[in-house]
């Protein structure tokens, strides 16, 4: 089971979304990136994540009821759920591409398309897909049909440049394909709306669009009275409708498209789909999560939440008590475990980058410009205490309710034993940048920071001793587990262990070159390391091995677990995660220091079959081999050069039996290896 970390704001999601679907006024999915996939039964008030732990971009969604429907995008993934989404199972793609659109006809019949003219077809629900290539040259976006016979494709005419507008036709359920006249118009259509075998639209590059009553023999030009890219359309009725795009564009019409009116979303954001109920209801979804919804045809609120400020440290106290910190000086806290976050201060620093609490009531923000703040109400008020300094402050860590020590800038740590009424500066002997630091009680403790800098005192701070690791590396994050086992992380991600104290460290293979802004473990073996572009690696094994856990793009710049279970994550764009079952993890991906390669497998756990996705930017020699934990090489799934793209391979289980496996993927000279567990 994976650990399932929710967002908590922004919410629904911070990761992009493709597509939205409903099947009636109420219920509807929307689907995005690294496999996101959301529910609403309130006609997209609020939502709720559904979860398939696929690394993959999700491009399309598509529902015939509320319980039968199926999802597409990168990667090759086609998947299907007939029991509305709350599992879904991976169908077998016949060619590797990245679909852009599904559409199904009936619960049998069903289409979904791609680049380079790939269209595939199923009749029996998806249990197999029959490849039909149209033309390569055609770079398809959309797919539609009105009944059993009457479909339509549009896109453009691939890499081209100007790419050219496509616009495809069958009237005999997709048996053959034809081209339709564009009045030579020289862009790509991304949305395709047909109310019948003869009224449509399309949309497309450039504000473009184009509109047809008699089933495209004709397709003419409207003025849209914008040049924005638009990327969605969807009519109600043979009059009302919307067409969004990029820079928050949403054009409204009550003619049928003679008339196109831009409507003030108070928004720039890039808007990828649009769903139409009737002349007065309508969302549309896009980049960064953003679900906006009309109710009266004119005026859009925003049904995702709440700030985009970028935080840099959350702190718990229970599982109930969080408070996350951040830019211009944010202030967050949540009382209910994350279901709400209320703001408590804004632009009393310029930056925040610490935060640490001793009960539900006492606690410390520090950051820029030399800043310490004081609350004694749990964070209802807070207020300046006097640094002595404008430097920067990085960590604050407190012992008890009196004693307390923050560092920073220039090798600085300060020390209070009055809650912060006075701050005494220590001496540390350098003047390093200090950015993270720890006290195992009310004398020992560490700071860690540039160049490998570990210092560690046994008398409060009073005296320091040198325990850097050989490195030149940056350290941001450090967590202990017990007296002598501790974990610090840092730049080029680099993690490094030891198991005395910090009087020697051995390097650790975290996979991944990327900085890594902190890590936090449960106990000698469960471990989390988080940092940028949303690199997220976890560890059952004390870091020995380091697995990737793919959530979102944005960089995370904090962990924080209250207990086994219960923990906080934090980073750009406002993101807040949570996980309620932090102890207990599925093994999404991993990869060889150094390498390119990655390799996806699920579900897994495993019952019967999983799946190994992959991407091949060349073609290679591909060796792909399961070994037992002793290294015992199980079995060889495949060895054979592939050509470039995305590869997806469902694999039989059955003969193995339950336990845990490694899989390693080889792609030339560069490799990927990853768990897999089979249960009975």
């Amino acid at each position: 089971m994976y650990a399932q970390w929710e967002w908590q704001n922004p919410r629904p999601t911070n990761n992009h979304l493709w597509d939205v679907f409903f099947v009636d006024d109420n219920e509807g999915w929307a689907s995005g990136e690294m496999g996101t996939i959301l529910h609403t039964l309130d006609g997209g008030v609020s939502w709720e994540q559904q979860h398939i732990y696929l690394p993959q971009r999700l491009r399309s969604i598509f529902f015939l009821d509320n319980l039968n429907g199926w999802a597409t995008g990168h990667g090759s993934a086609l998947l299907r759920t007939t029991n509305g989404g709350d599992t879904w199972e991976m169908q077998a793609s016949p060619v590797n591409c990245r679909y852009r659109e599904v559409f199904f006809k009936d619960e049998n019949t069903g289409w979904a398309v791609s680049r380079f003219g790939v269209m595939v077809k199923t009749t029996d629900g998806g249990e197999n897909w029959e490849l039909f290539q149209t033309d390569s040259s055609y770079h398809l976006n959309a797919i539609t049909f009105v009944d059993a016979n009457h479909g339509w494709a549009a896109g453009g005419s691939g890499w081209a440049v100007p790419p050219g507008c496509t616009i495809l036709h069958t009237s005999d359920g997709g048996q053959s394909w034809s081209k339709q006249d564009t009045a030579g118009l020289d862009i790509a259509m991304w949305d395709i709306c047909m109310l019948d075998q003869f009224t449509g639209w399309t949309v497309g590059v450039g504000g473009n669009i184009l509109n047809t009553t008699n089933g495209g023999l004709d397709w003419e030009l409207q003025n849209s009275g914008t040049l924005e890219n638009l990327y969605g359309v969807d009519f109600a009725d043979e009059n009302n409708g919307w067409a969004a795009g990029v820079n928050g564009v949403v054009l409204h019409t009550i003619d049928g498209g003679q008339t196109w009116e831009q409507e003030d979303t108070q928004t720039t954001v890039w808007f990828e789909s649009v769903e139409a109920f009737d002349a007065d209801n309508c969302v549309i979804v896009g980049l960064n999560g953003s679900v906006m919804k009309t109710t009266d045809g004119t005026s859009w609120e925003p049904m995702h939440c709440c700030t985009r400020h970028a935080f840099t440290d959350v702190f718990a106290t229970d599982p109930d008590n969080a408070w996350a910190v951040g830019m211009e000086g944010i202030i967050e806290h949540t009382e209910d475990g994350g279901n709400t976050w209320m703001g408590q201060s804004l632009f009393l620093a310029d930056w925040l980058e610490g935060v640490f609490f001793v009960d539900n009531m006492t606690g410390w923000a520090v950051g820029s410009p030399g800043i310490i703040l004081f609350t004694n109400d749990g964070g209802l008020d807070w207020s300046p205490q006097i640094s002595n300094t404008e430097g920067w402050l990085y960590d604050v860590h407190f012992a008890n309710a009196n004693l307390g020590w923050v560092c920073g800038q220039n090798g600085l740590v300060l020390k209070t034993n009055d809650g912060g009424s006075s701050w005494l500066q220590q001496n540390t002997g350098t003047t390093l940048m200090l950015r993270n630091m720890v006290f195992l009680d009310d004398m020992r403790g560490y700071v860690i920071g540039d160049q490998g800098l570990v210092l560690f005192t046994s008398d409060g701070g009073n005296s320091w001793s040198d325990h850097s690791i050989a490195t030149s590396d940056t350290l941001e994050g450090i967590c202990f587990v017990g007296d002598l086992n501790a974990w610090v992380c840092g730049q080029n991600g680099a993690i490094h262990h030891t198991i005395d104290g910090g009087d020697s460290w051995a390097q650790q293979d975290g996979t991944t070159n990327e900085w890594l802004y902190d890590i936090n473990f449960t106990d000698l073996n469960t471990g989390w390391a988080a940092g940028v572009g949303g690199t997220l690696l976890y560890t059952v094994d004390g870091g020995i091995t380091w697995n990737w856990h793919l959530i979102t793009f944005e960089s995370l710049h904090s962990i924080h677990f209250v207990d086994d279970d219960n923990a906080w994550m934090v980073g750009n764009g406002g993101s807040i995660l949570h996980t309620g079952n932090g102890a207990a993890v599925g093994i999404p991906e991993s990869r060889g220091v150094n390498s390119e390669v990655s390799i996806s497998i699920f579900p897994n756990p495993a019952r019967g079959e999983t799946n190994f996705v992959y991407t091949l930017d060349k073609p290679s020699q591909v060796r792909l081999s399961l070994y037992s934990l002793i290294g015992t090489e199980m079995a060889v799934i495949m060895n054979e050069r592939q050509e470039k793209g995305d590869k997806h391979l469902k694999w039989d289980l059955r003969n193995l039996p339950a336990g845990v496996y490694f899989c390693r993927l080889q792609i030339g000279t560069q490799y990927a290896t990853g768990k897999v567990v089979i249960v009975d």
